[in-house]
């Protein structure tokens, strides 16, 4: 794995790829979960494909429900417990943190899911993607909510997987979002609102963040939880 590590980082530094390099440079010397998520998150975001980070998830992602763990507390714990590392690697907190939802990808659903939920997010509604020549996506976003301002919306994170085989293709993540228009309960809610930092990470490539955009949940695209896998999910629980 360390010959690979450098292999990669030449090769990263050859192209320019700064940040993938100074990832790879870290993790052939130190080797922590948080290491292996920075590469990973990082070759996604320069765009390589699913074939260029498999000979490294097969290995660093052999716990899924580990690892799944890992990159869900960093998310949860927000930006300020990494910028020591972000730092270290010459990056902004964001970085960081995007690495890290990236990294997710490719996992299943069944995985990842159960520790959101394990860390008091609330899932609000399910809504199905229609795809060309997979199956549908199906989307499940999830947040916490307090009941003094439910129309706040802490963390959400949007969980899209490929409604036959559960792989996650699509994850998001926003900082905060405000519901001005809000109908149903969860988990079928819908609404309409706004959020700030956002973030997007897309299988077989896609790299995003905005500092603020509109949010939807439309009700005519919502699917009920139980129609989906997310069913199987909850009576693994």
């Amino acid at each position: 794995m360390q010959n690979k590590l450098s292999k990669l980082a030449a090769e990263s530094a050859d192209k320019g790829r700064w940040a993938l390099a100074a990832a790879a440079t870290r993790a052939s010397t130190s080797d922590t979960v948080d290491d292996h998520i920075n590469v990973l998150g990082a070759m996604h975001e320069v765009g390589l494909l699913k074939n260029s980070l498999a000979p490294f998830a097969k290995i660093w992602r052999a716990d899924t429900a580990a690892f799944a763990a890992a990159c869900v507390a960093r998310l949860d714990k927000g930006d300020a417990d990494y910028w020591a590392l972000a730092a270290l690697l010459g990056l902004n907190k964001g970085d960081a943190d995007y690495w890290a939802l990236a990294a997710l990808l490719g996992l299943n659903v069944a995985d990842v899911a159960p520790v959101w939920v394990g860390a008091g997010f609330e899932l609000l509604a399910v809504t199905r993607v229609p795809a060309f020549k997979d199956p549908e996506l199906h989307v499940a976003t999830l947040a916490r909510r307090q009941a003094a301002s439910p129309e706040v919306l802490t963390s959400p994170i949007d969980l899209g997987w490929n409604a036959k085989t559960g792989e996650l293709l699509d994850v998001s993540r926003w900082r905060a979002i405000v519901l001005e228009e809000c109908a149903g309960v969860a988990p079928q809610l819908s609404g309409s609102g706004f959020g700030s930092y956002y973030m997007r990470a897309k299988l077989p490539f896609g790299c995003w963040r905005l500092l603020h955009d509109k949010f939807s949940l439309d009700a005519d695209a919502a699917v009920p939880p139980d129609a989906t896998l997310w069913k199987k999910m909850e009576d693994g629980l």
